[in-house]
């Protein structure tokens, strides 16, 4: 049996005027002390794609929805542990007569390593009995449909290719540089190095077109899960002639 210890953390919070507005104590979990696959497993918690997040803001604005923000007091505290964690007693609330004692925890605290899990998987649950779907395009997008509207709820704990040819002189891997619109407003963008080095500049700014086009065809599944569907096929320009070739031809870069 694996025993995590404890400690409090003091926070005085203030008004925007700078005034007290109360003093805060929250007792956190010292999860570095778990041992995987003893009191812990599964910690990878989703967040919400910053693009998702733009696509969402951007039709909202277009059609004019209304846009709530909710803040979740104390969130990770809602979530039931799967696995037994067993933690000291918290200072100066020991038992004196039951000093070798320990507490068994039911629900999560800060501090331990599954806390964001336990919460996500918490508050899913209990949307999807409400009637919500789960986007398949991202995990933290879900979407409600009934006769009186949609909601659309985000939960978070993102048409031209730029490609410098050879530019890192140690790697000489090209980079890979695009960025995404929905009408006027840029949604997306990316400026990172390929993962192998490209033989020619056509072949980084193929590159550079697939990555585009994986990107434009995510953000395609997030509008339809959304309830957004395009008049048209979207747009995708690039400046260099040699590669827009490859896209028509695919047999032509094996000649």
């Amino acid at each position: 049996m694996n025993v995590v210890g404890c400690k409090w953390v003091n926070k005085t919070k203030l008004w925007q005027n700078g005034s007290l507005e109360r003093l805060k104590a929250r007792l956190v979990a010292k999860g570095f002390k778990q041992i995987p696959g003893v009191d812990f497993l599964e910690t990878f918690s989703p967040v919400i794609k910053p693009a998702t997040i733009r696509i969402v803001l951007t039709i909202a604005l277009a059609r004019n929805w209304d846009i709530r923000q909710l803040d979740v007091k104390n969130a990770f505290l809602h979530g039931y542990l799967t696995e037994p964690v067993f933690m000291e007693q918290p200072p100066r609330f020991q038992d004196p007569y039951k000093l070798r004692h320990v507490c068994k925890l039911n629900r999560a605290l800060y501090g331990l390593r599954q806390a964001p899990r336990a919460w996500f998987d918490c508050f899913i649950t209990f949307l999807l009995a409400t009637g919500f779907f789960c986007s398949t395009a991202d995990s933290s997008l879900f979407v409600h449909r009934s006769s009186r509207g949609t909601i659309l709820l985000l939960l978070y704990v993102d048409d031209i290719i730029l490609t410098d040819w050879a530019r890192c002189p140690d790697t000489r891997r090209s980079t890979t540089g695009f960025c995404t619109f929905l009408g006027s407003n840029c949604i997306s963008w990316s400026a990172k190095k390929q993962a192998t080095v490209a033989r020619s500049s056509t072949e980084a700014e193929y590159r550079a077109l697939a990555s585009t086009a994986a990107e434009i065809t995510w953000l395609s599944f997030v509008l339809r899960d959304i309830g957004v569907y395009l008049s048209h096929p979207p747009a995708l320009f690039c400046d260099n002639i040699s590669a827009l070739h490859l896209t028509i031809n695919p047999v032509f870069p094996a000649a």
